[in-house]
């Protein structure tokens, strides 16, 4: 097996072996946001797109650190 196969394949099985994980943990953060928050939004005639970007997103981000 030559070098560059091998390192595809490596990060083809890192990729499949921490993609669970991810999978769980952005569940989990998504899940914890209100439904009223997508409601409303609903209700002001966002779009999808902007429903993900505006208040999804946002909203799973791990908070800054206050410098």
């Amino acid at each position: 097996m030559n070098g560059p196969l091998a390192t595809l394949l490596i990060c083809v099985l890192v990729v499949w072996a921490v993609s669970g994980l991810t999978m769980v943990l952005l569940m989990s953060a998504m899940q914890g946001i209100p439904d009223e928050v997508y409601e409303s939004a609903q209700l002001e005639g966002a779009s999808w797109w902007q429903t993900e970007r505006l208040i999804t997103l946002p909203m799973i981000r791990r908070p800054s650190p206050s410098a």
